[in-house]
């Protein structure tokens, strides 16, 4: 008897250090297991970024250049599409004032003429920009955001997106911008009847540091055109845009604007600018507010009498569609900017200009009359190309210049 109890106490306290040992074993290993668990989440660096949304219609602007300066408008938003930036946007367009090579090294002053130009991304990667940005300041002179307050980059990023919720979004917000470009005055005036191509860089300092470049082509012309690529409840439209000098006549000190032709003179009146299309709707509405009689236009008021000489806004001489082609005759005055939108239709779509000048003097040597005459590359620093629409077209004709074309733009 006293043996079996002997042995019954015995495996008891076996039976009480396996259970210990089993207890410590598995304490162990479940030490080790979450040790493990630590090390691997302290070894893991995760950044998060908020998602930017950010967009501009400034690409493909053209800016005439008067004394050196010129000005573009477009707007900035905080979307694009749907998406809106669910963070503060503070952002500024200055002067460039460090340019880099491909690999990333910046280019000495006396290199920038002969050498590709790039700026620096978040990262510190390269990207490409304009071959001529070298040559101007640039910096806002009206935008309608709002102002940043932060004490420490109010100065350097004074112009605001901010934050709205709603709902699962944020409020989509626009801003109209206007941005002052002016030629440094070490490189001299652009050459009469040429174009340069400059980058406008947005800096963006929250919700972090970003750039978005706009691409520009400015030019020495009393008159430009530029397109945009435009999205109207959701049918991609083309608008055009038309600007043209503060005074054709005079410069700023008051001198009279002389032709390239001896003799010939700029006067203050107006350009007679005859557009014409194919394969393009054009919206005939937007030439009401264009118009300088806006009942006028589509009443069959205005005649061919009409000189479109004494004007204070453009003016409409005739406006003609059927289908999808069509054409119009303006007159468009000094300081004059407008915009009218069209809808391709093929793959064909073209729109050209036909630009006439008025001379104000008869040239030296007679060739040139007072009165309305081609505003061409030779005696004007203006337009002269081939008719895209006349495939034997082999001669440039003067005055002409290709407002649109669907096949460029892709």
């Amino acid at each position: 008897m006293q043996e079996k109890k002997r042995f019954f106490r015995l495996l008891s306290v076996l039976i009480i250090l396996v259970t210990i040992l089993t207890v410590i074993v598995c304490s162990l290993l479940v030490t080790d297991t979450k040790t493990r668990y630590i090390k691997r989440e302290q070894d893991e660096i995760r950044a998060y970024y908020t998602d930017l949304y950010c967009d501009n219609t400034g690409d493909g602007s053209v800016v005439a250049l008067e004394n050196g300066v010129g000005y573009v408008n477009f707007e900035i938003m905080n979307y694009i599409g749907e998406d809106v930036t669910k963070r503060d946007i503070t952002y500024n367009i200055q002067t460039i004032d460090k340019f880099y090579d491909q690999n990333g090294n910046e280019i000495a002053a006396d290199k920038l003429a002969t050498t590709d130009l790039h700026v620096k991304d978040l990262w510190g990667k390269p990207l490409p920009i304009s071959k001529d940005s070298y040559k101007y300041d640039v910096s806002i002179t009206k935008n309608d955001s709002e102002k940043n307050e932060d004490i420490d980059t109010k100065e350097n990023y004074p112009y605001l997106f901010s934050y709205e919720g709603r709902e699962e979004s944020a409020v989509g917000k626009i801003h109209n911008v206007t941005v002052r470009i002016e030629r440094k005055a070490e490189y001299g005036v652009i050459p009469g009847g040429t174009t340069e191509a400059v980058s406008l860089v947005i800096q963006l300092d929250k919700p972090y540091k970003e750039i978005y470049i706009v691409d520009i082509t400015v030019s020495s012309r009393l008159i430009v055109f530029s397109t945009k690529k435009v999205e109207t409840f959701e049918i991609d439209m083309v608008d055009v845009q038309v600007q043209a000098f503060d005074i054709f006549g005079y410069d700023t000190s008051g001198n009279v604007n002389p032709g390239i032709k001896p003799g010939t003179t700029h006067a203050s009146i107006p350009f007679k600018v005859v557009l014409e299309w194919e394969d393009l709707l054009v919206n005939e509405n937007d030439f009401k507010f264009i118009h300088n009689n806006q009942n006028g236009i589509l009443g069959g008021i205005v005649d061919d009498s009409t000189d479109g000489t004494d004007i204070s806004r453009p003016f409409v001489q005739s406006f003609e569609q059927t289908g999808d082609s069509g054409r119009i005759v303006i007159y468009v005055p000094q300081s004059s900017n407008f915009d009218f939108s069209c809808l391709p239709t093929s793959e064909d779509a073209c729109m050209i200009a036909m630009v006439y000048v008025y001379n104000g003097k008869l040239s030296t040597d007679g060739t040139i009359p007072v009165g309305y005459t081609t505003y061409d590359q030779a005696n004007w620093g203006g337009y002269s190309e081939l008719d895209i629409r006349d495939t034997t077209a082999t001669d440039k004709t003067l005055g002409l210049t290709v407002v649109y074309s669907f096949k460029e733009t892709e």
